[in-house]
């Protein structure tokens, strides 16, 4: 749950920064896509080993 907030949290933040940093926002997008990937595959793995995770009996 917590990489999933983290996530959208990254989402969120060029959008909310860009005027701030002089950039544009194809820029900052582009930018951010180096982070986003990272983070997006760390939360789809943790997902997926949260469903695939089978109890002990």
């Amino acid at each position: 749950m917590l990489l999933l907030l983290l996530l959208l949290l990254l989402l969120l933040l060029p959008l909310l920064f860009f005027p701030l940093t002089g950039k544009t926002l194809p820029e900052l997008i582009d930018i951010s896509r180096l982070w986003l990937t990272a983070v997006q595959g760390l939360t789809t793995g943790a997902m997926g080993a949260f469903f695939v995770r089978q109890d002990s009996k």
